[in-house]
């Protein structure tokens, strides 16, 4: 069932790029990529036995001022030497989970240093995936327009 082969990265790997992943797509301006690829990864890890959902914990920022409920997710066995932790959204068939209300504070990952293109690249071959292509935007054609001004009062040239 669990094969693991050569280009399959390691859990040690997997929740190193997942703590990357979350606290850059905590800051980043379009963070969808991010919080997918953190949702996704997390499913596949419970379904494979190597995470488990703990709990469910309120959330510190609700959407919208209503108060909502996370799941608390520890990835690696609870024997292992650091296991994660991360939230993710609750479905409904995690309210079946105990409630432990606040967020609990003092539960905190070991520090990772990762680059977002390395941790971005192991979940998405842990996943299957390819990464999906940005759009291309228009900078190219603006910068034709801008050097098309020539101010004369900079060049130091009157024209009267």
């Amino acid at each position: 069932m669990n094969t693991k082969t050569n280009d399959t990265p390691s859990l040690q790997h997997i929740k190193s790029a997942l703590y990357t992943v979350n606290r850059h797509a905590k800051t980043a301006l379009d963070s969808r990529e991010l919080y997918y690829l953190k949702r996704k990864t997390l499913k596949k890890l419970v379904e494979e036995n190597l995470a488990e959902k703990i709990c469910l914990e309120y959330s510190l920022n609700p959407s919208k001022g209503f108060q909502s409920s996370v799941v608390l997710v520890r990835v690696g066995h609870s024997k292992s030497k650091e296991p994660f932790y991360f939230h993710t959204i609750a479905e409904k068939s995690d309210f079946k989970l105990e409630h432990k209300g606040k967020i609990n504070q003092s539960i905190q990952n070991p520090r990772v240093q990762m680059a977002l293109v390395t941790a971005k690249s192991i979940l998405y071959k842990y996943l299957g995936e390819t990464p999906k292509q940005k759009k291309t935007s228009h900078k190219n054609k603006n910068k034709k327009l801008e050097s098309v001004f020539v101010s004369s009062y900079l060049d130091g040239r009157k024209r009267f």
